[in-house]
C-alpha cells in the first residue's frame, strides 16, 4: 500500500499519532470512490424525490407515520395557517435540497485540497451520503422500488458517520476497544434499518433495540471524545501543516 507517513504529533500522554497520506494508485482508488459514491447517491435521491414528495403530501394517522409526514391533526392545522399539505412539502424538499448541495460542496472541497489525507477522506464520504439522509430514512418507510437502496444508502451514512466520530481527529481508534463498539451498533442496526415491518409485524421488542443501540452509542461518542480532549490531546499534539 502506497501510504507515505507525514511527520507526527506526540501527546503529553506520550502516545505518538502519525498521519497517513495517500499517494498513487491508492489516491486514485479513493478519488474514484467518492465520484463513484457520489453519483450512485446522487441517483437514488432523485429516483426516490417523487415517492418523497408524494409522502409529505400525504396526511396519515398516528404510528403509521414515517418522519416529517403530517398527521390528519397537523394537515387541519396547516389549513387554519392558509397552508396546504404541497406547501409544506414544497418547503421540506427545498431544505433537504439545500443541505445536499451544502454537504456535497463541502465534501468536494474537502476532496479537491484534501484527498490524500485518510481522515478527510473519510469525512468527506460522510458528507455526501449525510446531504439526503432525511428522505433516504424516509423513503423506506413507504412502497417504492428504491426502498432497498434507500436503506443501503441510510445505513452506510450512519456507518460513516459513527466511524468518523471515532475516528476524529488522529484517524485512530482511541481507545482500542471502540472499533468493536462500531461493529456491534452496525449489527444491532440491521433489523431496524432492514426489517422495520417485519419487527412491527411480530410484535417484538427488536425494533426498540436500535433506537436504545443509537442512543447508546451516541453517548460513547461523546465520552471517546472527552477522553480525547482530557487524557490524550494537549496543547503539545497538533496536526501537521501539509503543502
Amino acid at each position: 500500500m502506497n501510504v507515505h507517513q507525514a511527520p507526527t504529533a506526540m501527546t503529553e500522554s506520550g502516545e505518538q499519532y502519525s498521519y497517513a497520506r495517500l499517494h498513487g494508485r491508492w489516491l486514485l482508488l479513493a478519488r474514484v470512490g467518492w465520484v463513484t459514491l457520489v453519483v450512485l447517491t446522487l441517483t437514488i435521491f432523485f429516483a426516490s424525490l417523487p415517492v418523497y414528495i408524494a409522502q409529505l403530501q400525504t396526511p396519515c394517522a398516528g404510528a403509521a407515520c414515517a418522519f416529517e409526514q403530517l398527521t390528519l391533526e397537523q394537515a387541519e392545522m396547516l389549513k387554519g395557517f392558509g397552508l396546504s399539505a404541497s406547501d409544506y412539502a414544497a418547503y421540506t424538499v427545498a431544505l433537504t435540497l439545500a443541505l445536499v448541495v451544502i454537504c456535497l460542496v463541502v465534501s468536494t472541497l474537502i476532496v479537491w485540497r484534501r484527498s490524500d489525507d485518510r481522515m478527510a477522506l473519510f469525512v468527506a464520504f460522510m458528507l455526501v451520503t449525510l446531504g439526503p439522509i432525511i428522505a433516504t430514512n424516509t423513503v423506506p418507510t413507504g412502497s417504492s422500488p428504491w426502498q432497498v437502496p434507500n436503506e443501503c444508502l441510510s445505513f452506510l451514512a450512519l456507518a460513516l458517520f459513527v466511524l468518523v466520530s471515532l475516528l476524529f481527529p488522529s484517524g485512530r481508534f482511541v481507545p482500542n476497544f471502540t472499533r468493536w463498539t462500531l461493529v456491534v451498533f452496525l449489527v444491532g442496526q440491521v433489523p431496524s434499518i432492514f426489517f422495520p415491518h417485519t419487527l412491527f409485524t411480530l410484535n417484538t421488542h427488536a425494533s426498540s433495540l436500535g433506537y436504545f443501540m443509537l442512543v447508546g452509542e451516541g453517548a460513547i461518542l461523546v465520552i471517546v471524545q472527552l477522553y480525547r480532549y482530557r487524557r490524550v490531546s494537549s496543547p503539545l499534539a497538533h496536526i501537521p501543516q501539509f503543502d
